[in-house]
């Protein structure tokens, strides 16, 4: 069975890739080890090429994108 960082990270980059237009760069995820069931938090670095910008996950106009990582 694959580890639960090895099967989280690859997700949430997945993610990140679908998304990605090559203005949003993503850092080593560190090795995380939790108990069955239980939550776990990590660090994603992530990092955003000079003259760009990701919004809030709650932006205060209808027509901004929410950032959301999953």
């Amino acid at each position: 069975m694959l580890p639960k960082w090895l099967i989280a990270g690859t997700f949430c980059l997945s993610f990140l890739w679908a998304q990605n237009n090559g203005h949003l760069s993503v850092g080593e995820i560190q090795k995380v080890a939790g108990k069955r069931n239980a939550a776990v938090q990590v660090k994603i670095p992530l990092s955003v090429d000079p003259g760009y910008h990701v919004n809030s996950d709650k932006p205060t106009q209808d027509y901004l994108i929410p950032l959301k990582l999953t």
